[in-house]
């Protein structure tokens, strides 16, 4: 039979690069409007502390600072910086802020891969537009409130209030967030090393309704959450699931030298859920631009027991980070089967779903991933030498390259939704701690009962984050309560 399918010819397809151009020159364009100022700083750079220094100097309540203890920068405001509210009192403090990813690129499979899913497509597209409002009272009260538009569905996202330095217990978090279920999980989108999170993230749950205590101990080298959760269904989450779920984690830091600039962070979590009988998960290969290749279908079963192991190890611009997740599914029944699968409706037994993936990144520019301890994940990074407004003073930004393996698993009889292994290699161009450029290129491996087969995704993200100080930057005190 003679395939008489029209293949795009090469002229026409680089012609589908041309959002890259675009986006490229619009985030010049705005790195000029929302870049810093250079900060003049009279004390002599402070980025690596010494060995042997206590980390709990080197502890701040978002991130680790770089200024020495009574460091006056002196600068003029940002645009952004303007959006923070501070009473004379300091009873309350506000700040308005957001971030917008806007995404582009595309797929292309092979025959078998396109029949089933469909043919390659070049699209562009904003993954994520987010605004927030941020409040403390009286140093101890916070809240935060999130509306944010993702992959074109517009919802809550963080939307919470907090108690903290509640003797024995922390801080108690109550209301709609992230559950603390993984290292990748826990680290903003906005801060991941790639544009999307690894395979092995379907099997952890994303933002839901629930509560949980938090605490640091041994100076902040162990850092823990538990608590529980009811599913909203919000649209981060690749799992759908009906039940209450209770979760534990526990993360550590056995080593923590300079700042941060040397660490390693290991990590255990826990999360059982007794379901109400509803149970689903949908996998896409590492894009938001791509189609799920992965699919259980629709499940009964009576209870989820979900483990995740993490690791990570920072050594100046060197980073490597690496988990891998097993969801242990009991008293299983295929109601639905899904589209590439075999299994018939009816079928039952016990199933254990896995997945998990090995990173690697390096800062050709020497800076090194900064840590959040309060949350143990990582946070924002700050290039050493941003493009700025000031063209005289301006450098090049930070520049980082990276590489991930990833592997998922959801053939495990009755369930049978498929095997995909992925191979990612990324750069990233942090322009200014505001704006930040990345190209991802990655080479899909699948193979369900339906359709097996390779694709090639090539995807590129402009990211802006418009936020103003942060709150622990204007109360001045570390997690541990001792002023600077």
């Amino acid at each position: 039979m003679v395939n008489t399918k029209i293949r795009i010819n090469t002229p026409q397809r680089l012609l589908r690069y041309s959002h890259i151009f675009v986006l490229t020159a619009l985030s010049f364009s705005l790195s000029l409007v929302w870049g810093e100022p250079v900060p003049q700083i009279d004390s002599p750079d402070t980025k690596n502390g010494t060995d042997g220094e206590s980390i709990k100097e080197d502890l701040e309540i978002k991130t680790l600072e770089k200024e020495e203890p009574g460091t006056e920068i002196e600068s003029k405001p940002t645009i952004l910086e303007k959006l923070t509210i501070d009473t004379k009192d300091s009873r309350l403090k506000l700040r308005i802020g957001g971030n917008l990813l806007l995404d582009g690129g595309g797929w292309d499979s092979n025959s078998d891969i396109q029949d089933f899913y469909g043919d390659e497509n070049w699209d562009t597209d904003v993954r994520k537009a987010l605004i927030e409002a941020k409040a403390q009272f009286n140093q101890y009260f916070n809240a935060t409130l999130q509306l944010e538009l993702d992959s074109g569905k517009l919802d809550w996202a963080d939307v919470y209030v907090e108690r903290e330095k509640i003797p024995y217990l922390g801080t108690l978090r109550i209301g709609n967030f992230v559950e603390p279920t993984s290292l990748e999980r826990v680290t903003s989108l906005k801060y991941q090393t790639f544009m999307e999170r690894s395979l092995a993230n379907a099997l952890t749950p994303g933002r839901n309704l629930g509560g949980t205590f938090s605490d640091t101990h041994l100076d902040g080298r162990l850092q823990w959450a538990a608590g529980i959760f009811s599913p909203t269904d919000t649209i981060d989450s690749a799992a759908e699931v009906d039940g209450i779920g209770y979760v534990l984690r526990v993360t550590g830091l056995p080593i923590f030298k300079n700042k941060g600039a040397e660490l390693l962070h290991v990590g255990l979590s826990y999360k059982h859920t007794d379901t109400d009988g509803s149970f689903s998960l949908r996998a896409r290969p590492e894009s938001y631009l791509a189609p799920r290749y992965l699919n259980t279908g629709s499940l009964e079963l009576d209870t989820t027991d979900t483990i995740t192991m993490e690791f990570a190890y920072v050594r100046g611009p060197w980073s490597f980070q690496s988990e891998y997740t097993f969801t242990y599914l009991d008293n299983v029944t295929v109601v639905e089967p899904p589209p590439m699968g075999n299994n018939p409706a009816g079928s039952t037994g016990n199933s254990t779903l896995h997945g998990g993936y090995v990173q690697a990144s390096y800062f050709l520019t020497g800076e090194y991933r900064t840590y959040n301890i309060r949350k143990g994940a990582f946070g924002q990074t700050n290039p050493e030498h941003p493009w700025t407004r000031n063209s005289d003073s301006s450098g090049k930004g930070a520049v980082e390259l990276a590489a991930r393996l990833s592997r998922l698993d959801l053939n495990s009889d009755p369930i049978r939704g498929g095997v995909e292994k992925n191979a990612t290699l990324g750069v990233n161009w942090y322009i200014n701690k505001r704006v930040r450029f990345t190209v991802n290129y990655t080479y899909a491996d699948i193979d369900t009962d339906a359709a097996s087969g390779h694709s090639h995704i090539f995807q590129t993200r402009i990211q802006f984050d418009f936020q103003g100080k942060e709150l622990g930057e204007l109360k001045t005190f570390t997690p541990f309560g001792r002023k600077r």
